[in-house]
């Protein structure tokens, strides 16, 4: 369905090609909708409706529309659209943050915030409809300063990037927790070969950082912050110093840990097809990845669903999605420790004949073993 932005009018898009229709969610950034819609003699109204900010809806949740291409080059004109959850339309809503009245800047006081504070100051008094509601426990974090911006920066700059919370919505009820909170086991599996056809994973490690010398705001040395479990994966790798903008130890340390931890790890993405309904799983979902070509038996957080519901294609399921997880960075974190458990028992094995492997098609196989090389291995820093 589509109506206008003043919810005037409101008609079925009966011209709607269901073989472009793709929903993508991906944790604290994106979610949205793309297709294609057709000029059609029944569907005119629709057509005419698709514009920009107008609105979609699509599995009881309202999308604005953003871009829209209109295309005239075929007999029948189309529009291609994309079209973003309106929890995203929040950046209207400027946020009454203490600021300074003098200079328009925040005060530089490092003061302790709670996520009911943030929320307040986000959403009080917006003439917009947006609600919100605080699951679990409620948490603080350290801020120096503010400077003016809208409900979608506080969302995003100070409970997404400072206390590292998950924010989603139901239309326009936002909902924050923490991490914990909103992960939930399904006790599912899913399994190459069965509803899966294909796990990739890929890990950069060009920009690691572990490793850092600390200063205070007058240049004063407070010691070495190391991220050790990123060290014991890939030695040390130092970077520049890092200057706090406090003289205060504690918080200079919390902010030099926070930095490191964000650069010790990986840039990694891993993603597994699955053959099954749209509505399967959702963001948050724990669920075991089983790939017994890589020897994985890995449960992992669901942090993105990409898919083409009406064409039988599977969905495409994101584990991690870079640094922006910890947590699902972790989980394959722990996954390299299990490939590499995996070498150490074939060095093991080197020069013995081994029985009983199950090839691909099923089958098995016998096979002398021997590593290519005199240097093969793990090398540990």
């Amino acid at each position: 369905m589509v109506k206008d932005r003043d919810g005037t009018q409101a008609e079925i898009v009966s011209g709607l090609d269901y073989s472009t229709f793709q929903p993508d969610k991906q944790l604290n950034t994106t979610w949205q909708i793309t297709f294609t819609a057709y000029k059609l003699a029944d569907s005119l109204l629709a057509f005419n409706l698709l514009q920009n900010k107008s609105l979609v809806q699509w599995h009881g949740q309202w999308f604005s529309v953003e871009q829209l291409t209109m295309d005239a080059a075929s007999d029948v004109p189309s529009k291609q659209i994309t079209a973003t959850h309106v929890w995203f339309g929040c950046s209207r809503i400027r946020a009454s943050v203490p600021v300074k009245s003098s200079s328009g800047t925040s005060t530089d006081v490092v003061t302790n915030y709670t996520v009911t504070q943030l929320m307040h100051y986000a959403f009080d008094n917006n003439k917009f409809g947006y609600t919100w509601e605080l699951k679990g426990a409620d948490t603080q974090a350290p801020i120096q300063s503010f400077s003016p911006c809208s409900a979608l920066d506080v969302l995003n700059n100070y409970v997404i990037g400072q206390i590292n919370w998950v924010v989603t919505a139901d239309n326009y009820h936002i909902i924050v927790q923490s991490l914990d909170s909103f992960r939930h086991e399904t006790g599912t599996v899913i399994n190459y070969y069965d509803n899966s056809d294909n796990t990739n994973i890929q890990w950069d490690t060009t920009a690691i950082v572990n490793q850092a010398q600390v200063l205070d705001s007058n240049n004063k040395w407070l010691g070495t912050y190391t991220d050790k479990d990123s060290v014991n994966q890939y030695g040390v790798c130092e970077g520049d110093p890092f200057t706090a903008d406090t003289t205060d130890v504690n918080t200079a340390w919390t902010e030099a840990q926070k930095q490191v931890s964000s650069t010790a790890i990986p840039q990694s993405t891993m993603t597994s097809t699955y053959k099954g309904n749209v509505d399967d799983y959702d963001l948050g979902d724990m669920i075991t990845l089983k790939v017994k070509p890589l020897d994985i038996s890995q449960e992992l957080m669901c942090t993105e669903i990409s898919a083409t519901p009406y064409t039988g294609d599977p969905e495409t399921i994101t584990w991690t999605t870079g640094t922006t997880n910890k947590a699902g960075v972790n989980s394959l974190l722990q996954l390299q420790n299990q490939l590499n458990l995996r070498i150490n028992e074939l060095k093991s094995l080197s020069g013995q004949k081994v029985t009983g492997i199950e090839t691909i098609d099923g089958g098995e196989s016998v096979v002398q073993y021997k590593p290519s090389g005199s240097s093969s291995g793990v090398a540990n820093s």
